[in-house]
C-alpha cells in the first residue's frame, strides 16, 4: 500500500452561485456553515473566487465559484454546469500515494502549495497538494494533501 487515507476533507462542487447552493442545503437539510476563516482565506489568495463550506452530517461540501487561475474548476463548470469537481482527502504518505496513482494510470492535473495557517489551521509552512484525475479508475478527481495532525475537517472556524 502506497499511503493511507487519514481523513475525508470535503466534496468540492463548482457552482456559479455558492451562496444559493449553501442556502439550499441550509434550508432543506439543516446544513451549517463551517470553516469560515478557511473560506475567506482561500478567497483572499484567489481573487474573484467565492468559497463556502457547508457541513451536512459528517460531510463538508465546499462550494466553489472559480476565480482566475482555476482552469480545471472553470472547465468543469463550463462543460457541465454545477457539478462535483473533486473530493479532497488527507493522506499519510502524499508522495508515495501520488506515485501509486500515476502507476495505476491516473493523471496529475495540477500541483500547488497552500499555506493553511492563514485559514485558521494550526499548520506551519506550506502544504503540497495534488489534483489527480482518477476518473477512469474510480469516477473521481481526487485532491489530496498530507495529513494535518490534530485537525478534524469541518471543525475550523
Amino acid at each position: 500500500m502506497a499511503g493511507h487515507g487519514s481523513a475525508f476533507w470535503h466534496v468540492e462542487v463548482v457552482h456559479p452561485d455558492p451562496d444559493a447552493a449553501a442556502d439550499f442545503l441550509r434550508a432543506v437539510f439543516g446544513a451549517e456553515q463551517v470553516e469560515g476563516q478557511l473560506s475567506s482565506y482561500i478567497e483572499s489568495v484567489s481573487p474573484g473566487a467565492r468559497i463556502i463550506h457547508m457541513k451536512l452530517g459528517g460531510v463538508v461540501f465546499q462550494f466553489v465559484k472559480p476565480g482566475p487561475g482555476a482552469e480545471s474548476w472553470q472547465q468543469a463548470l463550463d462543460a457541465n454546469g454545477p457539478c462535483v469537481h473533486n473530493v479532497t482527502l488527507l493522506v499519510e504518505g502524499l508522495e508515495p500515494t501520488r506515485e501509486a496513482m500515476i502507476a495505476r494510470g491516473c493523471r496529475q492535473v495540477s500541483e500547488f502549495d497552500v499555506t493553511l495557517q492563514g485559514g485558521g489551521l494550526d499548520v506551519e509552512g506550506r502544504q503540497r497538494a495534488y489534483l489527480m484525475d482518477a476518473l477512469a479508475q474510480v469516477g473521481l478527481r481526487i485532491e489530496m494533501m498530507e495529513t494535518i495532525p490534530g485537525w478534524v475537517p469541518g471543525e475550523a472556524s
